[in-house]
């Protein structure tokens, strides 16, 4: 299966601006995490791990409760989110009775029981995305470092089966897979056998972090168009400073804080915003350095498959 990312991450639907209030808003309610993943940059992350103050994640959810429901609201920004256990499914189940349409999270799925899969279900939750990244035990602890292919396949798949069990609305499982040249060959047998369980693919090219890491499908010489994360999505790190976006990990670049300022105040006014109007002008040269020299803008997209109905 080769896929032509160029064709995908030049939608221009998605390199419009959000104008008025993000299209996405990240949250980093737990920057923990439990694996070490060699196409992640979490292991190399130099701010502090911690988890959002309680009061600050209300404050989020009210506002986007309040502004724009419709918003996708991610649960995570750059963390395990189920390392808070029963915390994420009531910060979930806040978002859904404030009237949130799309409230979803990342996870790596070692730590999806069977107790928190009922719990997820039950919560409303929209969508979750289990990072596997592979179709064999060889190939996913090499790249999902500490942790256990076998043990994420059973997760997954309890899941799968206990939403077909349970009368309520389906929360969509959604099973990760970043191409890299290590696990390449296994795109094919993986999209087969997880649309056959019910869940959804999602594809999509390796991201350097920020040049953390070495991405070998990011292609200096590409010509530049607008980044999908800095023209739709606000990064909120657990302290409530806002990133430059989504690859912006340590929070290089301070793009305003949502303590005492709203996520529709920063979006608007200061420096996203900015931003924003040099991406659309063209203007790299007078980008600040972590997005002038970042080539992970080329990766900004996937493509899903599901089974055919």
């Amino acid at each position: 299966m080769e896929i032509q990312w160029e064709q995908v991450v030049r939608d221009e639907k998605r390199l419009s601006e959000a104008r008025g209030f993000p299209k996405s808003v990240l949250i980093d309610t737990i920057s923990y995490c439990n694996l070490r993943c060699s196409m992640c940059g979490h292991k190399n992350m130099k701010r502090k791990p911690a988890k959002m103050e309680e009061w600050l994640v209300y404050k989020i959810l009210d506002e986007i409760a309040d502004k724009k429901p419709e918003a996708r609201v991610w649960m995570t920004y750059f963390g395990e989110a189920l390392i808070l256990r029963d915390k994420i499914i009531e910060y979930i189940r806040y978002a859904k009775d404030k009237g949130l349409k799309d409230v979803v999270f990342n996870s790596n799925g070692q730590l999806l029981t069977k107790e928190l899969s009922k719990k997820l279900l039950e919560s409303g939750l929209d969508g979750i995305y289990v990072g596997i990244d592979a179709f064999s035990p060889e190939t996913y602890e090499k790249l999902r470092v500490g942790g256990k292919y076998d043990k994420v396949v059973v997760n997954v798949n309890s899941f799968l089966e206990m939403e077909k069990r349970m009368n309520i609305k389906p929360t969509r499982m959604y099973v990760q897979f970043v191409e890299m040249n290590e696990n390449r060959h296994e795109i094919e047998p993986f999209t087969d056998y997880w649309t056959k369980k019910g869940a959804i693919v999602k594809i999509r090219p390796m991201v350097s972090w920020g040049g953390m890491l070495n991405a070998s499908n990011l292609d200096p010489k590409m010509e530049r168009f607008p980044c999908y994360w800095v023209m739709q999505n606000i990064s909120i790190t657990t302290t409530g400073d806002v990133a430059l976006c989504a690859i912006d990990i340590e929070r290089a670049f301070h793009g305003g804080s949502v303590r005492e300022r709203s996520i529709e105040d920063v979006w608007k006014n200061g420096p996203l915003s900015e931003i924003r109007q040099m991406h659309i002008k063209g203007e790299w040269e007078r980008l600040p350095f972590l997005c002038r020299e970042c080539l992970d803008w080329q990766s900004a997209c996937a493509v899903f498959k599901e089974k055919k109905k």
